[in-house]
């Protein structure tokens, strides 16, 4: 895994070895869209789409106003819906709190 992941951040992985996977991350955020829908590049079974980061202001408990990075997220699924969408839930869950899954792995 280390050395794909180094040859993918040189821009060298072979063709071959972008094939046959399951899940695809893509980070659409530098081109500046803030929504897409990702396609799915078969044989996998999902593709996850990273937006760009934007503050907006954000209505927390008490209702006290604040400005956060926020970033929306899209995930294409070959698979039922809600469990799509409880995948997607606590992969957001993870992000927002990345101490529980440090805790997680121990």
């Amino acid at each position: 895994m280390k050395q794909l992941t180094e040859k993918a951040q040189a821009g060298k992985l072979a063709t071959k070895e972008m094939q046959n996977g399951t899940f695809t991350i893509s980070n659409v955020g530098p081109l500046g869209g803030v929504a897409a829908t990702p396609i799915i590049n078969h044989p996998q079974t999902a593709i996850m789409a990273f937006h760009k980061t934007k503050r907006i202001p954000v209505v927390m408990e008490k209702d006290e106003i604040v400005i956060r990075d926020m970033m929306n997220i899209s995930l294409s699924f070959v698979a039922d819906g809600a469990d799509s969408v409880r995948f997607t839930n606590r992969f957001v869950e993870l992000i927002e709190h990345p101490e529980r899954l440090m805790l997680e792995m121990v």
